[in-house]
Order: structure tokens, then sequence, then C-alpha cells
């Protein structure tokens, strides 16, 4: 969701032009009752008794919008010490959504909606982009070249033991595990490079078997166990943990 000052009046000229760019052949769907909808001839979807382009739907929010509909994300942004100020001047929401995409390959997905939001950035410049499936906020002037931009890592500490907690966002929405770690005694910023490392490997070359070992770059290697999460919303995850014999990771 694209968060505006007020609400924008977005060309769909311009912003045709700017996807063709990014998406090769693109058409404009007629009849929207509201809001812009798009079709991606180069991107084909298979379902089960059919084969049909991808499409893009643009969808401005028909009520205004509040800063406590961006609390969860806000508590997971990390990398952004603005985000806050930023969502609080939002008075309007722009939904980018895909459809009839569900079936792509993760890879492709994603930047299939990585481009179209790059794009309708680039024509109607917001405040702030609250990606939902990542449960982040991302800022449009710096955040859209991120390499992690599509997932999040979020951070818990549990009450009960001490111990903590890193999974990710993001993932799910693709049909993929996301990553989970329960640990002590490890820097979070390293058990977050390790999560990101994770779901690269997931997007690019798909799910991992049970048992498979990670291996990092600092050497620590990892065995991935597949499980439920711990953390709402309650998902599928792979497990991380450390290949070391009684020591969970």
């Amino acid at each position: 969701e694209l968060l505006y000052p007020q609400q924008p009046e977005i060309d769909g000229a311009r912003l045709l032009g700017a996807l063709r760019a990014r998406l090769g052949m693109v058409e404009p769907i007629p009849g929207m009752e509201s809001g812009l909808g798009f079709d991606i001839s180069d991107l084909q979807a298979d379902f089960a008794d059919l084969r049909t382009n991808a499409q893009l739907i643009i969808t401005p929010t028909e009520i205004g919008y509040s800063a406590d509909l961006a609390a969860d994300s806000l508590q997971q942004t990390w990398d952004w010490p603005g985000a806050a100020d930023a969502v609080s001047r939002a008075t309007r929401g722009v939904f980018v959504s895909d459809f009839l995409a569900r079936t792509l390959p993760p890879v492709v997905r994603l930047r299939f909606i990585v481009e179209a939001v790059r794009a309708v950035v680039g024509v109607a410049a917001p405040l702030a982009i609250d990606w939902k499936p990542a449960q982040k906020i991302v800022d449009p002037t710096t955040g859209l070249t991120a390499p992690t931009l599509p997932f999040n890592v979020r951070f818990f500490t549990l009450a009960d033991t001490g111990e903590n907690v890193m999974d990710t966002r993001g993932l799910d929405i693709l049909g993929l595990p996301d990553v989970q770690c329960r640990f002590t005694g490890l820097p979070p910023a390293e058990v977050a490079s390790h999560l990101y490392g994770i779901a690269a490997h997931l997007v690019q070359q798909g799910p991992v078997r049970d048992g498979f070992i990670a291996a990092a770059t600092d050497g620590q290697r990892w065995v991935c166990r597949y499980g439920e999460s711990m953390a709402a919303p309650i998902r599928q995850i792979v497990d991380l943990q450390s290949d070391q014999a009684g020591q969970a990771g």
C-alpha cells in the first residue's frame, strides 16, 4: 500500500509507459470502475485448465488512512528512522496488487511486483510504502533498490525464557516457507543475515529438503528443519538449528 498526504491523481498514460519500460508488453484493462488495471502479456501464469496473462491492479482506498493501520509494520521496521513520521502524515492509500499471478515462479512474481511498484512510485511519489507481505515500511526514495526489499526479518524476545526469535515475512505469499531461528548468545544482525541468505536461496532454488545443511559465509552451519511458526501468522517455516550437537540455533 502506497501512502499519500492526499488522494493522488495517477496519470494512466504515463504509468503505462513506465510499466512497458520495465515489464515489456503491457496493455490497459478497459472498463475499470475505480482504479487502473493492466494486462502483462510477457507474464503468463498456468492454472489447472487455463493459461492467462498476469495482471496488475491499482486501487485507491475509498476511506481515509490512519497511522494505526501501519502499527504492525512500524513495529518491525529497522532500517528507516523516519518511517513513523512519514506514515503519520498519510491520509490516503493506494493498493498495488498482482492478479492471476499466483502460479508464477517466485523469482518472476517478485520481479513483477517490485518493478510495478517502482513504476507507480516514479509516476506518483508517495510518502511511504507499507509493504504488507513483509510487514515493514519502505522508504520510497531509497528502499526500492535494496536487495532485501520484498522481505523482512522480525525480532522477538520470549518473555518466559529470554530467548530471541527471528523470522522472515514475505515468503509465504509466494507459496514458500518463511525462515525462523530461535537463539541465544548470537548477535541479532548476524542471525538476520543468515535468514536473509536462506530466504534468497528459497526464492531462487525453491524449497530445501528437511535436514538440509546451509553453510554461512562466517563458517556457521545450519540444519534446516520444517515446522510451524512461533509467531503469528501461523504458517509453515524452515527452522534454522545450529549444526552443533546439543545447541539450538
